[in-house]
């Protein structure tokens, strides 16, 4: 079988799904679902498809209904419904987050915040300052998303709702982060987003 780079692949031997990012002869460089990089032979992969596309976008589907019952369970404690407007929108800015401009935003704003990824007693820990760090890399643009909105649909810019949110978006990414680290099955390719 010839792979191209942009395919989705399954490994033969263990079912692992992942998208092809370099092809070296008969070497084919892919990406796990978790973003890891590995390699194989063309001939212990074989094309996934459409299911491969769903593999491989899963964690992102699972961070962002994770983000949004955290952020919906926070705003209902605060004395709104579960399915209010600022929920919706929340729901709405963390998918453009999460699937179109996390490989954009995501590599600039690691730096600024310093986010390093979880290894050993940190990945088992109940609690890692990186959960809160992962957290203000997401809240950054998704505030910066909600302030765009806010000036579009109202016309003016309220810093201190727009801190308000920004803070409630962080404490609900903080809570989803430690969730998922401790309730998701980690598989071989595991690793925190």
């Amino acid at each position: 079988m010839v792979f191209k780079v942009g395919d989705n692949v399954k490994t033969k031997s263990d079912g692992e799904y992942g998208s092809v990012t370099k092809v070296d002869g008969d070497t084919i460089t892919y990406r796990t679902p978790w973003r890891q990089t590995k390699t194989a032979q063309a001939g212990e992969l074989e094309p996934s498809g459409f299911m491969g596309f769903v593999a491989s976008e899963s964690p992102d589907i699972m961070e962002l209904l994770a983000n949004t019952a955290s952020f919906a369970a926070i705003n209902k404690i605060s004395g709104k419904g579960l399915m209010s407007k600022e929920n919706m929108r929340f729901a709405v800015e963390d998918a453009a987050y999460e699937f179109l401009l996390k490989g954009w935003v995501r590599p600039t704003v690691d730096g600024w915040v310093g986010v390093t990824p979880l290894s050993g007693a940190d990945m088992e820990s109940w609690f890692s300052s990186q959960d809160i760090k992962d957290a203000i890399v997401k809240g950054i643009p998704i505030a910066a998303l909600d302030a765009v909105y806010n000036l579009w649909q109202k016309g003016k810019f309220g810093p201190v709702s727009a801190l308000m949110y920004s803070l409630k978006a962080v404490a609900a990414m903080t809570i989803a982060n430690v969730a998922q680290r401790k309730i998701q099955t980690k598989g071989s390719s595991y690793s925190p987003q």
